[in-house]
């Protein structure tokens, strides 16, 4: 069974290792039968490892010395 990841779980990882955990996590999900509940912990956590991106990328300077 999945476990459920957290953002404190993903704060110390890269954004390349945030699109690798997405997409296992994909993968993950499209083997889960529809109706299983582990689906939802699933897509939980992959909408976490969205928002962990989603914070990195805001986060890191886009246009240094501005």
């Amino acid at each position: 069974m999945s476990k459920f990841i957290t953002i404190s779980d993903l704060d110390h990882l890269s954004e390349p290792e945030l699109r690798s955990k997405f997409c296992q996590l994909a993968q993950e999900l499209y083997r889960i039968d529809q109706g299983n509940f582990e689906r939802t912990v699933v897509l939980a956590s992959i909408e976490t490892v969205q928002r962990a991106l989603t914070n990195k990328r805001h986060r890191s300077p886009q246009f240094p010395g501005f």
